[in-house]
């Protein structure tokens, strides 16, 4: 299913984000969302992994939504997870609002959750769509101490989770 911009339009906005991280980009609408949150804060600016689509030449489509009045702020690094997201997260860490929306596959999300996770600021959100494919949200919650909080989207069979980084102190 398709992310739940609404949710992540109203959490940039409320939390200030200035720095985020997204994975997952298709045709751009939650990168749309996301820039357009952080579209009046100064120096802000959102990193994007995405995979090109194989065989279907579809690359031309890839962040389609998106326009080019936003596009100042976006930094879109095309390739896997495991190519790209180490110098994703250079860029952007610490990170204010990270949103997971790539490889739905448990081996995919335990590689990629612990080091979205840690690259956090302290009080920093990490959002995952699709949570329902598979347990590795909520295990990956668990393991990091964290309770997760699960918003229902669209006919309540999609399910988003967000994990809340513990504030330093």
């Amino acid at each position: 299913g398709g992310a739940d911009i609404d949710l992540l339009y109203s959490l940039c906005l409320a939390t200030n984000a200035k720095r985020m991280l997204e994975t997952g980009v298709a045709f751009g609408w939650s990168s749309l969302a996301m820039l357009s949150g952080i579209e009046r804060e100064v120096g802000a600016k959102l990193v994007s992994v995405d995979m090109p689509y194989l065989g279907a030449n579809l690359d031309n489509l890839v962040g389609l939504a998106v326009p080019y009045e936003l596009r100042s702020k976006w930094t879109l690094l095309r390739g896997s997870d495991k190519s790209r997201l180490k110098e994703a997260i250079s860029i952007v860490e610490p990170i204010d609002l990270a949103h997971y929306d790539s490889d739905k596959s448990e081996q995919g999300r335990r590689w990629a959750y612990p080091r979205i996770y840690w690259a956090l600021k302290p009080g920093g959100l990490l959002l995952s769509d699709d949570i329902e494919d598979n347990l590795a949200f909520l295990e990956f919650a668990r393991c990091v101490s964290v309770a997760p909080i699960v918003v229902p989207r669209n006919d309540a069979s999609n399910f988003t989770g967000i994990l809340k980084k513990a504030a330093a102190g």
